[in-house]
């Protein structure tokens, strides 16, 4: 997926049910109400770019997208409930072109950036489970046409370490499954890139 001009946002939302992830310096919006719940399922839907891949990384993504001239400028917990997951919450960060933040406002911005980076950071310190979406841009409620909004959407997590602070997870590689050789950090088995101004997925080095 290519970022030119018409990519007006970036939206990293983390689904998870565990209370323990949710970062303090977001705002929380409550519980999701059946009329937003509503607005949400009628909106058009998004062309689909990633397919639902597993352990996913994004740890070098999030440099390569500030580098890219985009900044964080949103973040928020919102929690919803169904049937198949009970209660579960979303943690949402929003980029957009830096270009696009009006003068009087960058301070503004980069003072959240600086609030709400180190949540973000430590999200991305595991893998994820990622589908991503090229959707319309909505403003004031009203769809764009050529503005496009895209929503990077990650489910389950794949932790690399112990604990809140811990050890990094060392696994056996398998061979017929027999342990060979010494133990290794557990990884991705893929990287989130941004390769010659494109969103792709490459595999894990």
């Amino acid at each position: 997926m290519k970022l030119d001009a018409n990519v007006k946002a970036i939206m990293l939302q983390f689904r998870t049910k565990n209370e323990n992830l949710l970062p303090r310096s977001l705002p929380r919006l409550g519980m999701e109400t059946e009329a937003e719940k509503a607005v949400r399922q009628s909106r058009s839907g998004g062309k689909q770019f990633i397919a639902p891949t597993k352990n996913v990384s994004l740890i070098e993504f999030i440099p390569e997208l500030e580098a890219a001239r985009y900044v964080l400028v949103g973040g928020s917990i919102k929690s919803r409930q169904n049937k198949v997951h009970g209660i579960y919450y979303y943690i949402r960060f929003v980029y957009v072109p830096y270009d696009n933040v009006s003068p009087e406002k960058r301070d503004e911005a980069g003072a959240l950036r600086n609030n709400y980076f180190p949540a973000l950071l430590k999200l991305c310190m595991d893998g994820w489970s990622l589908e991503a979406y090229n959707n319309p841009d909505v403003v004031d409620g009203s769809e764009l046409c050529s503005a496009r909004a895209l929503s990077l959407n990650l489910t389950d997590r794949f932790p690399y370490y112990y604990g809140h602070d811990g050890d990094r997870i060392m696994v056996h590689k398998k061979v017929d499954g027999v342990k060979v050789g010494d133990p290794v950090p557990l990884g991705p088995d893929h990287q989130l890139k941004i390769v010659e101004e494109k969103i792709a997925l490459v595999p894990a080095s």
